[in-house]
């Protein structure tokens, strides 16, 4: 066995070997690789170990290089989670010890993980842990009829039978102007969390890249044929991965985004998907989590590592997601879209 480095985009074994490992998910495809370089301009480099011609073990990475961020190697950037595709100790001691050397030869500040499922291969001395984020699953083991009985009554099921009253209607978006829909509604969203979101290229590419595989598309909750609520969806192996909406605050009094998030649900039971993913969700957000569990999705934490340790801006950015309530002040608001430009502007140096 030895350690290799490929592009995942132009190696055919990287995807057939993502498709039957037990950690692979839609974020390991060499699509979203593709998606991450033409966005972000990351240069792919996926570490695998391998016996003859056959990968047994993987893990994902890009390289970031920014004047302003530093130079690092993380998995994978600008994606929620991504498991090291490892099964045991060892396999994950190889690849990570030629990680480390690449590290050290490309003057690197530090390399980043970031899974879910398959974090207790990483838990030995060496590297810094910490947990800023958790995710959601709802495991779809009933048939749509016993999920409903099991949402919460007052906060979900009200609130969608209200959305029906009032004939919000939801759609499939299936053309790029679906997506130049549901980009508007999520930029909206954005601006009003105060959060920098993924430039409307990122969203394209997902669509260009993905759209013949039919594993994303596009879900847009309208009222009176105005689009009120959207989201864009994946979908791989038996997962639907929820991690993108966007919502038109004038109209949430009607409740789309229940609506839509039924319909997505509903729709995922039809595709044989076994688990919905709710997405990420910052600890310190404690309203979202909670919206998250009334549907009946079980919390998980996400954790980040570090070897040697996180420096620079990465630091920056966990201190600073603490909710402060001094935000609700003009010269708040002022500093925080000022940083919010600042970043999208910037955003190639993120991740």
């Amino acid at each position: 066995m030895h350690v290799a480095i490929i592009d995942p985009q132009q190696d055919d074994r990287w995807d057939t070997f993502v498709r039957t490992h037990q950690f692979g998910s839609f974020y390991h495809l060499s699509g979203w690789a593709n998606v991450l370089v033409r966005t972000f301009k990351y240069k792919a480099l996926y570490f695998v170990l391998e016996k003859g011609r056959n990968i047994i073990a993987g893990i994902p990475f890009m390289l970031i290089n920014s004047v302003l961020t530093g130079k690092r190697l993380v998995s994978l950037p600008r994606t929620p989670y991504c498991d090291p595709l490892v099964k045991n100790e060892l396999e994950s001691k190889l690849i990570l010890k030629h990680v480390e050397e690449i590290t050290k030869n490309e003057n690197c500040d530090y390399f980043e993980l970031k899974p879910h499922f398959n974090h207790k291969v990483l838990e030995y001395n060496g590297f810094r842990r910490c947990v800023p984020f958790t995710n959601h699953m709802l495991k779809l083991d009933k048939p749509p009829s016993e999920l409903w009985t099991s949402f919460h009554r007052s906060c979900v099921r009200q609130r969608v039978r209200k959305a029906e009253d009032f004939h919000v209607k939801v759609r499939v978006g299936s053309t790029i102007d679906d997506v130049k829909i549901f980009y508007r509604l999520y930029r909206s969203t954005c601006k009003k969390h105060e959060v920098p979101g993924r430039p409307f290229s990122f969203f394209c590419n997902i669509w260009q890249t993905f759209l013949r595989s039919h594993s994303v598309f596009v879900l847009i909750a309208e009222l009176n044929e105005k689009p009120a609520a959207a989201a864009m969806v994946f979908i791989f192996n038996d997962v639907m991965y929820y991690e993108y909406l966007g919502l038109k605050y004038d109209l949430i009094e009607f409740c789309p985004g229940h609506l839509l998030l039924w319909t997505a649900i509903q729709e995922a039971y039809k595709r044989n998907c076994k688990y919905f993913d709710f997405g990420v969700t910052h600890r310190d957000n404690m309203g979202l989590r909670s919206f998250k569990k009334r549907w009946g999705a079980e919390e998980s934490d996400l954790s980040s590592f570090y070897y040697p340790d996180a420096s620079g801006y990465k630091q920056v950015v966990e201190n600073s997601c603490t909710h402060d309530a001094s935000k609700s002040t003009i010269l708040a608001k002022s500093k925080a879209f000022a940083k919010v430009e600042a970043a999208r502007v910037l955003t190639n140096h993120f991740g």
